[in-house]
């Protein structure tokens, strides 16, 4: 595996975007990722669809084999996503405890919808609580290789954005659908395929670190969305309690339909439908 990294940040600390986001993506794809982790966000608390969701989504729709993972925010409150994690296309990505500490329970910084037009944000969740991460000494050619403990939704989109790359190393190298790797299965997953395993993963949490209160627990809800990523509720293999079905790039014309039957053999039927959404003009749903 190969990382590829874009310097956003200048002298004063600050983030330096392009105004055409795919001056910023674009570099990366073309290097062969298929997965983007962005933790980063506008300091403008608001659900509204602003500029850098557009660019998002508008990237993504043209470029559908890339699928673009961002952090929610760490507003920790309602109506509290930091752009670009509104835009319809990226996966946003909120906070929970660790397996040291309150597991089980959504982080109380964690940033959370619903959009403004009504969509569940985040789509998932991740450990962001005291996550072992690269500290900076700020000097340049230093060359310190420093590890310090944070926490914040910034801590758990790379987390996402690790199991989405085994999702997608899963479908290239050919384990679906026999669970074992098949060079002739192989196919390259879209972000729209990639993401709903995610969303598919999903498990419940049920607390609130430092509120004492409880969560529904009923997926989706805000503030977890589909809940915590558990990529071994959905990657199949010889010894898995449960089958997987995929459709990937499915199209369909307008007024066209499409069906899929499965025998009914007892247990939980579970469907996740994703799609990557063409970008709206601005002020719309």
């Amino acid at each position: 595996a190969k990382i590829f990294f874009t310097d956003l940040a200048g002298h004063s600390q600050s983030l330096f975007l392009p105004a055409d986001f795919d001056i910023y993506f674009r570099p990366a794809l073309e290097m062969g990722a298929g997965v983007s982790s962005n933790s980063w966000g506008s300091n403008d608390v608001t659900t509204n669809y602003v500029d850098t969701d557009r660019e998002t989504d508008l990237f993504s729709w043209y470029n559908q084999e890339m699928l673009i993972v961002v952090a929610s925010g760490n507003t920790g409150r309602r109506g509290g996503i930091l752009s670009p994690g509104s835009s319809k296309n990226a996966l946003s990505v909120g906070s929970t405890g660790n397996d040291m500490a309150s597991r089980g329970d959504v982080s109380s910084f964690s940033g959370y919808g619903p959009t403004w037009d009504g969509r569940i944000k985040p789509e998932v969740v991740a450990p962001g609580n005291g996550i072992m991460s690269a500290k900076s000494d700020g000097r340049q050619g230093s060359n310190q290789c420093d590890i310090t403990s944070k926490s914040g939704t910034s801590m758990a989109a790379p987390l996402v954005a690790g199991a989405a790359l085994i999702v997608r190393q899963y479908f290239t190298q050919g384990w679906w659908p026999t669970g074992a790797p098949v060079a002739s299965n192989g196919f390259k997953p879209s972000a729209a395929l990639v993401k709903g395993m995610l969303i598919q993963s999903g498990e419940p949490q049920h607390g609130r670190i430092g509120y004492g209160g409880r969560l529904q627990g009923t997926l989706p809800e805000n503030p977890q969305g589909w809940g915590l990523v558990r990529i071994d509720r959905v990657l199949r293999f010889p010894d898995s309690s449960f089958q997987l079905h995929v459709e990937n790039n499915v199209t369909l014309k307008h007024r066209e339909r499409w069906h899929k039957c499965f025998g009914a053999s007892g247990g939980k039927l579970k469907v996740t439908l994703n799609w990557i959404d063409a970008v709206p003009a601005f002020g719309v749903s």
